[in-house]
Parts: C-alpha cells; sequence; structure tokens
C-alpha cells in the first residue's frame, strides 16, 4: 500500500481567492486510479493545518464539519472518501505540520504503522517539505511560484507535473 497526501493550501486551493488551481480536480481523478508495484490502489489524503490546537471535543466537531463543507463546496469530497479516514486536521491531532506526530496520526488513519517511505507527500511549504523527508517521506515540493533554490526533494512547478513524477516514482 502507498499513500499520497495532499496539503489543501496553495497545492490543491488557492488561498488567496479560495478556489482550485487549475488542474486540481483532474490530478486528483488521475492519481486516484494509479496503482503501486503491488497492485494495489494510491490512497489519496488530506493533510491539513485548521481549526485551533488544543480545542474542545465539540469544537474539533465543528472544525471538522466546517472543513468537509469547504471540501463539498469545491468539489473535492469525493477524492477523500471516507472522510473521517482520508482528512486529518491539525485541530484533531493537537499538532501543526511538520509535527512528527501529525503524519504518523494522519498514515495510521489509513494503515496503522506504515512505513514512512511508503508516503509521498505534496505542499508547498519548504519547511514542512524538508521535516517529512528527514522522517523517510517522499517529500514532493510544489514550487508553484517557481522558486530557483535548488533542493534535495522532487519538485513539481504546476500540478500536471504531478502524474507522470508520481507514475515513475511508483514503479520503484
Amino acid at each position: 500500500m502507498r499513500i499520497i497526501l495532499f496539503d489543501l493550501g496553495n497545492v490543491l486551493v488557492d488561498e488567496t481567492t479560495s478556489t482550485l488551481i487549475p488542474g486540481a480536480s483532474e490530478i486528483l481523478s488521475t492519481i486516484g486510479n494509479f496503482r503501486d508495484s503491488e497492485g494495489d490502489i494510491l490512497v489519496i489524503s488530506l493533510l491539513s493545518d485548521y481549526g485551533e490546537l488544543n480545542s474542545s471535543h465539540d469544537q474539533i466537531q465543528i472544525d471538522r464539519m466546517h472543513f468537509y463543507k469547504m471540501l463539498k463546496d469545491l468539489d473535492l469530497e469525493k477524492f477523500f472518501v471516507p472522510l473521517d479516514e482520508r482528512v486529518t486536521l491539525s485541530s484533531e491531532v493537537g499538532v501543526e505540520k511538520p509535527d512528527e506526530r501529525i503524519f504518523r496520526a494522519s498514515i495510521d488513519k489509513i494503515k496503522k504503522g506504515l512505513p514512512y517511505d511508503r508516503v509521498f507527500f505534496v505542499t508547498e511549504d519548504k519547511t514542512h517539505i524538508e521535516a517529512a523527508g528527514k522522517l523517510g517521506i517522499v517529500a514532493i515540493w510544489f514550487n508553484r511560484f517557481k522558486d530557483t533554490n535548488n533542493n534535495s526533494y522532487e519538485k513539481i512547478n504546476s500540478l500536471i507535473d504531478l502524474n507522470p513524477l508520481i507514475n515513475s516514482l511508483l514503479k520503484l
């Protein structure tokens, strides 16, 4: 089994306009059909810093419902079903990215104990990429704004670049 974790803000959704980044739905639709070297479908998941840390149980439920509504309004909900398994919010875990506990919690919702090297993580935040990479997660930097700094992580400049990259990495 392989999992691909997406950050929502500025990866799938433009935080400035609250609209989908071009190609987001198409990429999720395509990647949802990819299979790993064992023939298992690649599981798509969301990992988001959302809500207040140390919230009450009731507030976490409210945050979760707001987040799920946002996914529904953006027509993204269908890619992350079942939502309680494939969406992890920082308020639920009590820590934000890049804390290892939020990565582990997100992965364990899907497959308890799955090794980090079986996970891809796509985000625009370099500090999150660096932390995920140190854990052994296959970190993919969405360099949407074309930063020219070199780094040792996988890098894409548009979502369309994700398809061939993931496809090639799944064959390794």
